[in-house]
């Protein structure tokens, strides 16, 4: 998940509350792109992605 505090983990957020779920509790919190990708490379983990739209 995005770190907390941040405008893709409000988005993210909203995303979960507007569609009536429970928001996940995150295993790990994480801007780093290196970190996030090594755990998805070595594990069964999920990670959310934003899409920026001009």
């Amino acid at each position: 998940m995005p770190r907390d505090n941040t405008p893709s983990r409000h988005l993210l957020n909203q995303v979960f509350q507007k569609s009536g779920m429970q928001t996940p509790q995150p295993v790990v919190e994480s801007g780093d792109l290196a970190i996030v990708r090594g755990l998805l490379l070595n594990s069964d983990m999920m990670a959310a992605h934003a899409i920026c739209r001009p």
